[in-house]
């Protein structure tokens, strides 16, 4: 039974892939069965046709969503003590959120657009509420080096907006930075705490510590 579901959460190439395969093979180093959900857009891509990027519509972010979650459970069904997903369900609700600001902008004076946008951000937010899970969400934020490097662009809006969408839900963000082995000893400290604390507390309707 899986004892600790972690969430990697950042904006496009923060390091999400890269930091979820450090961080599962050192824990395999502690002997721990893990399992890494990662590369499902890629994927999703190729079976589809569609290019999941910043112009992807809301139904395709909700198509990301689930399809990454449909993932977990898999892993979690094969067996593991430990699941580390690379993104998570607030990229999903952010992206979404970009997309419904930017038809409202295009298109002001049509209600469907609204409506739709509406009632998109609403499914994001019951989704949310039904499948959220993880017990450590660990952000990568941009370095200085890469928001100078990148500029006014959509991933840096993506960097400052993300801690904004998960605080929204009263979930909170382990910040993971410094070189990789300060990261790396962070998140097994994090861990740690969640594996003792569930240890204490086995009641299935108990919630870790934030």
């Amino acid at each position: 039974m899986t004892q600790v579901r972690i969430a990697i959460v950042g904006a496009p190439g923060s390091g999400k892939s890269a930091f979820a395969k450090l961080l599962a093979a050192e824990l395999r180093e502690r002997d721990k069965e893990v399992r890494v959900v990662d590369g499902y857009v890629q994927k999703l891509q190729k079976k589809t046709g569609y290019a999941f990027d910043i112009h992807a519509t809301v139904p395709q972010n909700l198509q990301v969503l689930f399809h990454r979650w449909t993932l977990e459970q898999e892993a979690e069904k094969a067996g593991c003590e430990i699941l580390i997903t690379a993104g998570s369900l607030y990229e999903s609700i952010l992206y979404g959120a970009f997309r419904v600001n930017s038809d409202a902008i295009l298109y002001p004076k049509d209600k469907t657009v609204q409506v739709h946008g509406r009632v998109g951000m609403e499914a994001f937010g019951m989704v949310q509420s039904l499948i959220a899970t993880h017990d450590l969400l660990f952000w990568l934020p941009y370095t200085e080096k890469q928001i100078v490097k990148k500029g006014r662009s959509y991933d840096v809006a993506v960097n400052e907006k993300l801690p904004e969408v998960v605080d929204g839900y009263f979930r909170r963000l382990n910040v993971l930075e410094g070189n990789g082995p300060r990261k790396i000893k962070d998140a097994l400290k994090a861990i740690g705490a969640v594996e003792r604390w569930k240890a204490e507390n086995p009641s299935p309707s108990d919630e870790p510590p934030a």
